[in-house]
């Protein structure tokens, strides 16, 4: 009974010994990148960059624009706390289109660490005027009863000169209108805009729905970052 009752204190003394084990000492809470930026040429490209987390992490990618595919990959896409660093691979796939960009967002919750990526395409950017716009919706009978698209890889540069947000003029935060050096559109975008009168830039109309709206040419819906 003696020998059980040794044998049964030793355990429990092992037991306990063994929750009392200490964590690692990480410090304080904390998130780091070695680069905040990676720029990829337009090939099947990899890198990689170094990430010092005091606390369990993961990565997000976000894609900017309107392409769906999921052209980029972070290995590993999270980890446990440590004060070592970190080697991450980021790899793109090739991009036979154009230039396009993502952010990928290491987090540990309570802090995160965003490293932008950019990759060159292999198509070469032109840009329509918004008097082309209007001439190939004319041509292809737009009205307000007849609603048409536009082809791929329409894109244009224009100004914006009114939204509610700034000008207080329009019924709707999602709509704004625009202009270049040969004519005016009204955007009805996707969700509440932000801009300011005078900002320029790049709008990808791409097989963007157009139609009439009390006799103004406008393009509905289109996704904010588009």
């Amino acid at each position: 009974m003696k020998i059980k009752n040794l044998i049964l204190a030793a355990f429990a003394f092992v037991a306990l010994a063994a929750c009392q084990e200490k964590e690692p000492e990480l410090g304080p809470a904390g998130i780091l990148a070695d680069k905040t930026t990676v720029e990829f040429e337009s090939g099947v490209s990899s890198t990689s960059i170094s990430v010092t987390a005091t606390r369990d992490w993961n990565a997000v990618i976000t894609y900017t624009g309107k392409s769906e595919e999921k052209w980029l990959t972070v290995t590993p896409s999270s980890g446990k706390g440590s004060n070592d660093a970190q080697k991450i691979e980021i790899t793109a796939l090739a991009n036979d289109g154009f230039d396009r960009s993502a952010t990928i967002k290491f987090s540990i919750g309570l802090a995160d660490a965003v490293v932008t990526v950019s990759q060159k395409g292999s198509k070469v950017k032109t840009y329509k005027t918004l008097a082309d716009v209007r001439a190939y919706c004319n041509a292809n009978g737009v009205n307000a009863d007849s609603n048409i698209n536009l082809p791929e890889d329409y894109l244009v540069k224009a100004s914006f000169i009114s939204n509610q947000a700034v000008l207080d003029n329009l019924n709707s935060n999602k709509s704004c209108y625009v202009q270049d050096e040969t004519d005016g559109l009204n955007i009805f975008f996707a969700a509440n805009n932000t801009f300011e009168f005078g900002d320029v830039v790049e709008i990808d109309l791409s097989k963007a729905g157009m139609k009439l709206y009390g006799g103004v040419l406008e393009v509905d819906g289109l996704a904010l970052d588009a």
